[in-house]
């Protein structure tokens, strides 16, 4: 994602691309703290499945996606 942001054909898709480094700060939190239940054992057997019923995973879906939406 940060290649994604750095080239330079995307980052004139976006009016605001500076606000993208936010959307892969999230991205890393998300990746973390699903690393750590997993470690922890708190994972059933399907993550995807997790994730969707995850509260946290909710949102931080959503905070990504309204960050993506402000950038553009």
């Amino acid at each position: 994602f940060c290649q994604y942001i750095y080239q330079s054909e995307n980052v004139s898709q976006y009016t605001h691309p500076d606000y993208l480094w936010a959307a892969a700060v999230l991205i890393l939190y998300w990746f973390l703290s699903l690393w750590l239940r997993a470690a922890r054992g708190q994972v059933d057997d399907d993550p995807l499945i997790f994730v969707v019923k995850d509260f946290t995973s909710i949102v931080v879906g959503f905070c990504f996606l309204c960050i993506v939406v402000i950038a553009i």
